[in-house]
């Protein structure tokens, strides 16, 4: 990121965390692409907003993307929320994701759930 990229993903912040969601949208995806590593946190942001919105296709695909930056059930069961609502397969916790999300826990040492 340049020193221009790292002010206007700082004042798009800004601008999220004071509700200001259409003015950080704007820098959020203009700057999207420049970007080399967008950050999970940047995905979940922008996933928030198109929500508040009300553009469930957008949700997904920024939920999907901060999901396969770093797979956790909460992010996955908004995934299915989402998806449930609007009637789409594709995004329930499979044997399989379940089996994706503990390795990657596993890997990095932490716990899926409290109980393991």
């Amino acid at each position: 990121k340049s020193q221009t990229d790292v002010g206007l993903l700082k004042k798009a912040d800004s601008l999220y965390k004071t509700e200001n969601f259409s003015a950080s949208e704007l820098i959020y995806e203009q700057n999207l692409s420049k970007i080399k590593n967008p950050s999970k946190s940047l995905f979940l942001k922008l996933a928030y907003i198109k929500e508040k919105k009300g553009d469930f296709l957008k949700t997904l695909y920024f939920l999907y993307k901060a999901y396969e930056l770093d797979p956790h059930e909460k992010t996955l069961s908004k995934l299915n929320e989402i998806a449930t609502l609007h009637e789409l397969k594709g995004y329930e916790l499979s044997d399989f994701n379940f089996l994706i999300l503990f390795y990657f826990h596993l890997i990095n040492n932490e716990t899926i759930f409290s109980f393991l």
